[in-house]
């Protein structure tokens, strides 16, 4: 029986890591700023570029975009371990900031240490992606991958 759970929990840490592999995304260059990560595309882009991003940490993490004036409300995206979610952006050096809430705290969170974030390759996009947009949030790969679909998303998978 011990045998067997081991096995489970070695291919559910196998599938969620390899989920999206190298062939299938690639990396995004980010310039980390105290426990934030900037995202850096220049110039900006005329339409928008599609951002995966999969929590790669053992906590439920929110993302956010720190704005320096005032509250971002409905900008904050929940990203539980393992899952995926895809971003529409269209700005360039664009900045995230992680954290997590403990009982009775918020926790802020290295960024480049909690999640990962890479661009699909070859996308095709029928649906035209204009603005900065949550396309799909928190989802295990395989409803990530059929969602997007949904929303006219489609790119190689390896």
């Amino acid at each position: 029986m011990r045998y067997l759970l081991i096995i489970c929990f070695l291919a559910t840490s196998l599938a969620r890591s390899y989920a999206a592999t190298d062939e299938t995304c690639t990396p995004v260059p980010i310039k980390k700023v105290d426990d934030d990560i900037i995202l850096l595309v220049n110039p900006p882009p005329k339409t928008s570029l599609i951002y995966f991003f999969t929590n790669k940490s053992e906590k439920s993490t929110f993302i956010d975009h720190p704005t320096g004036r005032g509250a971002s409300a409905g900008w904050s995206s929940y990203l539980r371990p393992g899952n995926w979610s895809a971003l529409a952006l269209n700005k360039s050096n664009f900045s995230i900031h992680c954290s997590t809430i403990e009982p009775g705290k918020v926790v802020p969170l290295d960024c480049s240490k909690v999640i990962s974030v890479c661009t699909p390759k070859n996308p095709t996009i029928t649906t035209p992606l204009k603005g900065n947009f949550w396309l799909i949030e928190d989802k295990k790969w395989e409803g990530f991958v059929k969602a997007l679909e949904g929303r006219g998303v489609k790119f190689e998978q390896k």
